[in-house]
């Protein structure tokens, strides 16, 4: 099945030569039309659902995992009103999917409706959940089915997969795309009512990409925390030490990010940043008892921003974790 899979899409490349490549994670048809700025790409679907017509049948939680999509083979992605159908603790898990099948100067173009505008707009005007909002080709929008899901198209499919398990504001989606490692982020015009829109690229944008796509400037985004300014022998092992560890982290070697981050806090026990990146080595290994202890004496120490955000996006996962693995083991 994945040989055939993988033939189809060698066919697929071969017919479009040169041509750019976009995977459209979510788009249910291809009857749907994407953003103009993809109209001389190959297009290729990928639903869950098969009745659409998708060139590749599969759950984007398991991009990384799958033989049918090669690493590093598509130009863009394009996710439009997908991410919020999946549960916050597996949003990371998708975008780190598509990391994985962009190539290095890929972007992913992703659109969600946008709750935190929703929240505030509901709040100014005293508005009930079950209220229209906006109307839609589908029909008229309700905050309920912003939220939840279309309650009409989840009702008609009898389909989980339809409701919403997540939403967003702008500042909770640019930080769920910093987690899963994009480097840098645009967001743009809102193409529908009440929606976030937003570029983000696996590195970073240059020029031509800027114009095509219309773009102004990317969102600030702080480097990661950096080691303490060396100024003696002993801070230079330990600066020495976390770059180490963090290249280890960078490159998934858990286990000897741990061991160089253990040696650089017997030198320096107070280095927020050593506690942060020790609890996420501990979260990778599935310790996650004592990354939930690491994240805590991160906070202890104060942390500045980003580390402070970051830390505690970290301390919701694993919380969330140890939830999840209780549960199977009760059942």
């Amino acid at each position: 099945m994945f040989d055939a899979l993988k033939n189809m899409f060698a066919r697929h490349s071969a017919a479009a030569g040169a041509a750019k490549r976009v995977l459209n994670v979510g788009g249910s048809s291809k009857s749907i039309p994407l953003p103009r700025h993809f109209r001389d790409w190959e297009h290729l679907l990928l639903d869950i659902d098969p009745r659409g017509g998708a060139d590749l049948v599969c759950d984007a939680r398991t991009l990384r995992e799958s033989e049918a999509v090669s690493a590093g083979s598509f130009d863009a992605v394009y996710c439009s009103h997908n991410l919020e159908h999946y549960y916050r603790h597996e949003v990371d898990k998708v975008l780190r999917g598509f990391l994985h099948v962009l190539k290095a100067t890929g972007f992913a173009e992703i659109r969600v409706p946008d709750i935190g505008e929703l929240i505030k707009l509901l709040a100014k005007l005293d508005l009930d959940l079950e209220q229209e909002i906006y109307s839609s080709p589908a029909g008229p929008i309700t905050a309920h089915d912003m939220i939840y899901g279309l309650g009409t198209e989840i009702e008609a499919s009898s389909q989980d997969f339809y409701a919403h398990k997540t939403g967003f504001s702008v500042d909770s989606l640019v930080r769920a795309l910093r987690f899963a490692g994009f480097g840098e982020i645009f967001v743009g015009p809102p193409l529908a009512a009440l929606e976030l829109h937003v570029f983000a690229f696996r590195a970073a944008s240059d020029a031509a990409q800027r114009a095509a796509l219309d773009l102004g400037e990317p969102l600030a985004i702080e480097a990661p925390p950096a080691a303490p300014v060396a100024c003696s022998p002993e801070a230079d092992a330990v600066d020495a030490l976390y770059q180490r560890a963090r290249t280890a982290c960078d490159g998934g070697d858990w286990t000897l990010a741990a061991t160089l981050c253990h040696q650089a806090m017997a030198l320096e026990p107070d280095l927020p940043a050593l506690h942060y990146l020790q609890g996420r080595c501990r979260m990778e290994q599935e310790q996650y008892e004592s990354a939930m202890q690491s994240f805590a004496r991160c906070l202890e120490l104060r942390p500045r921003q980003p580390l402070l955000g970051d830390t505690l996006a970290q301390q919701t996962e694993c919380r969330a974790r140890i939830h999840r693995l209780r549960g199977s083991q009760d059942a």
